[in-house]
């Protein structure tokens, strides 16, 4: 997904009424309220911005720099000084508003109109007339038809932030929420007049200067899949994730000879294939084989269902041993786990080594914590990932494990050599990095290729 601008389609739908309709854009310093703004600019060529104040004169001037002349032309100064709402009359949108500028040029056929900031612009009247220029503007708006974006900052408990919000007719709140020591950034659209609204909550970022609102994850396979060409090994000393923005994030791949860690939020959502089928069938078109201990309530035939429309069937049959809790006895592939956990491990490490001797090409494993957890316990987890980590060394296998953010074994007794955290916020699939650390990014499925593939998108 580009990070070139991207606006919430219910925002934009708005604004296409032909009535007149208000909107409050409101957030403290600093949550991408003016980026929004440019943003909006850009979307519309019916639009012109109102500026007040000089930082947000040259962060406008510099974030349009690339554009044309006509689209500068649609952002309007406006001059200092005291003015007075008595001075705010006329018939139109735009007569109320000359005192504020010198030029009604470009104001006067917009449709829609920016003030940014609007608290700025309050300021320069006395301070007992700020709430009927309130009360004028958006009365105004609505009498001409036109379209007005107000955006404001501060305290939205401040009284002309609680009197904007009930006189507006759609009220957006950019805000930036801090959780695990890191940062995302949140659309939130309060209220919304005359519209049906599918989606109040929004992921967004501010990558390469742009306000992009990131969609949903919806999790589906291309219409037409091909069989990837595999990523080689980026070098002696890692494996590729079959993912090159994941590849990047971790610095060249995984380390051969490691102990993995995906955290994850929900281990029954299917975005958990959005991840582990680039990293398998990479591996498996490589020819490479593969042991996989399935995860609590998975069947081999539902795994194998996602896997086979990027790896041919024969492969799965012949490269990858699966165990599990829910196996098949029909598939000579396919393990059950012994009541006893040293036995299981035992029975891992044979099928490890019978496949590499076979295939002549080290063999790496797919574990997921939670079927270990709910057969043998907590401790013997504990014990069992420790062996294998102990192990890894002498061997120079991948192990990737999956664990479950609300199972009873924690990440921090695992001691993982890479460690990522997935998540669903505001419906958007996320990853953020414990080990290498990371800021939040955002996982955006690729489609187009035929494969499943997916691109990091940092929040910041």
């Amino acid at each position: 997904m580009s990070t070139n601008g991207v606006m919430p389609s219910s925002f934009l739908e708005a604004l296409d009424t032909s009535r007149g309709y208000v909107v409050a854009i409101l957030g403290l310093p600093g949550t991408g309220k003016s980026l929004l703004a440019t943003e909006l600019l850009r979307s519309r060529e019916d639009t012109c911005l109102l500026i007040t104040t000089s930082e947000n004169i040259e962060f406008t001037r510099n974030s349009i720099s690339e554009f044309s002349d006509s689209l500068k032309d649609r952002f309007i100064q406006v001059n200092p000084g005291t003015v007075s709402v008595d001075d705010c009359v006329g018939e139109t949108l735009s007569d109320a508003l000359s005192p504020f500028i010198d030029s009604s040029k470009g104001l006067e056929h917009a449709e829609v109109v920016i003030i940014d900031s609007w608290s700025s612009l309050l300021h320069q009247l006395n301070k007992s007339d700020r709430a009927r220029m309130q009360r004028l503007i958006t009365r105004k708006a609505r009498e001409t038809n036109n379209r007005l974006v107000l955006v404001a900052e501060g305290d939205l408990a401040h009284p002309l932030n609680v009197s904007l919000r009930h006189l507006s007719d759609l009220v957006v709140n950019l805000s930036k929420i801090h959780k695990h020591e890191r940062m995302y950034r949140e659309l939130v659209i309060e209220k919304m007049r005359c519209h049906a609204l599918e989606q109040e909550a929004f992921l967004f970022t501010l990558h390469n200067g742009r306000f992009t609102s990131i969609p949903w994850y919806q999790h589906q396979y291309p219409a037409i899949t091909i069989e990837k060409e595999p990523i080689e090994d980026p070098s002696d000393q890692t494996v590729s994730t079959g993912n090159e923005s994941l590849d990047d994030l971790l610095g060249g791949g995984l380390k051969k000879g490691s102990m993995n860690l995906l955290e994850v939020e929900n281990l029954a959502a299917p975005y958990l294939e959005t991840i582990y089928i680039p990293f398998l069938s990479n591996h498996l078109n490589l020819g490479r084989p593969a042991v996989v201990l399935l995860p609590e309530g998975w069947s081999p035939d539902r795994f194998i269902d996602g896997l086979k429309r990027f790896v041919v069937t024969e492969k799965i049959s012949h490269q990858v041993v699966f165990f599990g809790r829910q196996t098949s006895g029909d598939l000579p592939n396919c393990r059950e786990l012994d009541d006893d956990p040293w036995k299981t491990l035992q029975e891992i490490r044979y099928e490890s080594t019978q496949l590499e001797r076979e295939f002549n090409q080290t063999a790496t494993a797919l574990l997921s914590l939670d079927s270990l957890e709910n057969r043998y316990g907590v401790r013997a987890v504990r014990s069992l990932v420790g062996a294998v980590t102990a192990s890894l060394s002498q061997t120079g296998r991948v192990i990737m494990g999956i664990l479950g953010m609300n199972q009873d074994v924690k990440s921090e007794s695992l001691s993982p050599n890479m460690h990522l955290r997935i998540e669903d916020i505001d419906g958007v699939l996320s990853l953020h990095g414990m080990i290498p650390r990371s800021n939040y990014l955002a996982v955006k499925p690729i489609r187009t290729t035929g494969f499943m593939d997916y691109s990091l998108i940092p929040i910041e």
